[in-house]
């Protein structure tokens, strides 16, 4: 969990130093077409943003229930039994 955090952290952090230099940037242009061009910058920023965040954290769900899966399994011989609903109980908390 914390270095999850730090990673998203400091992507978020990237992102936001960019986004705010190029709106500002795109502020600067004169009347209507500066305030559409500032917006939509930052719109997209917050997308990236939103999507990259969802994409660690989708990442990281799938790799510890991978982990879990491993550690839960029980071998038959050649045949794998996994007991899921410890497997859930331990990724949902």
């Amino acid at each position: 969990g914390a270095l999850t955090s730090i990673l998203s952290g400091y992507i978020g952090m990237m992102v936001a130093v960019y986004s705010n230099a190029r709106t500002t940037v795109s502020a600067k242009k004169s009347g209507e077409e500066g305030w559409t061009a500032s917006f939509n910058t930052a719109f997209r920023a917050g997308g990236v943003m939103g999507y990259s965040l969802v994409a660690i954290s989708m990442s990281v769900l799938y790799i510890l229930a991978l982990l879990f899966r491993e550690h839960f399994s029980k071998w038959d011989g050649d045949t794998r039994s996994v007991d899921y609903k410890t497997l859930f109980e331990c990724l949902a908390g």
